[in-house]
Formats: structure tokens, sequence, C-alpha cells
């Protein structure tokens, strides 16, 4: 992959990582497990590897490829990003890929989706959302299926289908839990901060189409907050935010 943002890495290139274990060892400013960003019409596969990354703005994958990435573990230690709008500053990124049997945990949201027609299904997948909106998944383009899975957060809620169309979220379990009031929201007439399982069409954007969202189980546990620094604001847990 390329060094630079500027660069293009191998086009076409053919990537098989397995049977192993990759650490970051220091805390470092956007550190990557894997990368193979930029690089059109690659395929990464990635199967059986443990992956430990730490620091702000890290990834334990990056990915715009085609490929699977199947019965790993990816551990993000990532306590804050320097830009929330940028959601390729979650945990892990992913391009058109397959991502099943797996267990990512950590980061600000757990995984975003960077190609069309990604499949998401069979995993654990363990938000520790410290920072506004970083779901478990986010969504950066079309038509991806996401079923068998268990959000189990320590933080934080599940997905945000959000200027993106056709996707499919089914047979999931969700589990979500109020959470205290985010510093962003300490101003302003609606002072509800709220965790939800599913968000879908976020902000008015009027840009979510062909959504289907069905057959899952949420479980919904609110909880009291004094909130002394944010007076005024109430914790909402949410099965489905529309």
């Amino acid at each position: 992959g390329p060094d630079y943002l500027d660069q293009s890495g191998t086009s076409g290139a053919s990537i098989t990582i397995k049977d192993g274990y990759i650490k970051s060892d220091s805390f470092v400013h956007a550190g990557f497990g894997i990368t193979s960003f930029y690089m059109s019409g690659a395929n990464l596969n990635v199967e059986n590897v443990i992956i430990n990354v730490s620091g702000i703005d890290s990834n334990a994958i990056r990915s715009s490829s085609f490929g699977t990435i199947s019965y790993s573990e990816l551990y993000n230690y990532q306590p804050w990003i320097t830009s929330r709008q940028q959601l390729i500053r979650a945990g892990s990124v992913i391009g058109s890929q397959e991502f099943h049997h797996n267990i990512a945990k950590g980061g600000q949201g757990v995984l975003n989706i960077m190609g069309d027609n990604a499949r998401i299904h069979d995993n654990v997948i363990i938000n520790e959302q410290k920072v506004t909106n970083h779901y478990a998944i986010t969504m950066s383009a079309n038509g991806a299926e996401i079923y068998n899975n268990v959000f189990d957060p320590i933080t934080g809620s599940g997905i945000l289908l959000y200027k993106s169309d056709s996707h499919k979220v089914y047979d999931n379990i969700f589990h979500v839990q109020a959470q205290p009031c985010d510093p962003e929201y300490i101003t302003g007439s609606d002072l509800t901060y709220s965790t939800n399982a599913i968000r879908i069409n976020d902000y008015y954007s009027d840009e979510d189409f062909n959504i289907d969202v069905y057959n899952n189980d949420i479980y919904l546990t609110g909880e009291y907050y004094t909130n002394p620094e944010h007076p005024g604001c109430i914790p909402i847990a949410t099965g489905i935010f529309y």
C-alpha cells in the first residue's frame, strides 16, 4: 500500500494474510495493523489473525479492497480521534468485503464500510465509543447485508444507516444501554442524548432508500445519571431511531 495519500497502491493486487499475530507495541498516531487502501481492484483476504493496535486515529484494518476477513480478532485501543466527522477513523475500515466469524472490539466506532455490497455476518462486535455518533457500524457505501451478529457494547450504539441505500439488517442481537450525556449536548433546546440500536436517515439527509430491517432482537437498558456537569440532559436508550 502507499505511504502517502496522493500515491496509489498496486492495482489488482491479491494479498492473503493468515494464521498470525500483529501487535503495535507503541501508542502511535494513525497506526495500522493491516492496510490495503487506495489499491484499485485489489483483493485482501485475512484469516485467523489476531490484531492489536493502539493510538489516536489508528485502524486495526484499513481496506478499500475486495476479499474476505474471517475467523480473526481485531482489538483497537483507540481513546479518541482528531476529527469525528471522518468515519475512516473507526476501529477498522473495510471495502466490498465479506466480514464474518470475527471478534471486533474497541475504537471510536468499530467498523466503517467503504465498499458497496459488503457482507457482515456471524461476528461479535464490541463498541467502546467515547465520541458522539460513532456507531459499531457506519456506512460510506451502499448495499450492505448485516445479519447474525451480536452487538454487545461497552459504551455506544449499534448501526448508523446514513446517506446510503439498499441495506438489509436482520437476525442480529443488539444490547443497548443509556449512557451519560456528551459534552456536545450541553446547549440548545433538545438536551436528550440517545444511544441507539439502529439509526436510519440521520440529520434529514433524505438519502436513505430501500432499507430493510427485520427479525432483530433488541434489548434496552435505561439508566439514571445525575449528570452534574450537564444539568438537564436526559440519557435515552432507543431501539430504532428513525
